[in-house]
């Protein structure tokens, strides 16, 4: 039930946002997440490797889509 609703307010507050708009949030996020990514590499573990993979994926598809 409570989902339903979220569902609901979801869709109208996303209706109102233009598809740019979220375009460019994905693409800040995305950068985001490279620069900390990148930040990290020199850290043991694969966290730096893997935050920079996504936000290169981000970016990318970001970029893609504004392609088309």
């Amino acid at each position: 039930m409570i989902d339903d609703i979220f569902e609901a307010v979801f869709d109208v507050l996303l209706g109102f946002i233009p598809n740019v708009v979220l375009g460019a949030i994905a693409l800040v996020v995305g950068l985001v997440t490279t620069a900390v990514g990148i930040a990290t590499l020199s850290d043991p573990g694969m966290a730096g490797e893997a935050l920079t993979i996504v936000g290169l994926s981000v970016v990318a598809g970001v970029l893609i889509l504004w392609r088309r």
